[in-house]
């Protein structure tokens, strides 16, 4: 999950495991898109809660230091808030 491969991302500070970090959550937001099943009103608030997501990890990529570790804690801080959201 999102989540997961943040809470591991222990080297987000070195530009190859940002880099490393941003592919493993690009793979994920690819596996949520491929694998939506929700309809209507959920799938609509489903794809807005995810598109900063695909905003977020376009900038982690190309992130290095300081702004890497940053960029982690904001998507951290983000992806907690998936249960206020959904159930």
């Amino acid at each position: 999950s999102m989540q997961q491969a943040i809470q591991d991302s222990t080297q987000a500070e070195s530009p190859a495991g940002c880099a490393q970090l941003a592919a493993r959550l690009t793979a994920s937001f690819d596996g949520i898109i491929r694998q939506c099943t929700m309809t209507g009103e959920a799938h609509e608030q489903l794809h807005h809660y995810i598109l900063p997501l695909k905003r977020d990890i376009a900038t982690l990529s190309t992130a290095e230091g300081t702004d890497c570790a940053e960029q982690v804690v904001k998507m951290a801080t983000y992806l907690s808030t998936y249960a206020d959201y959904f159930e």
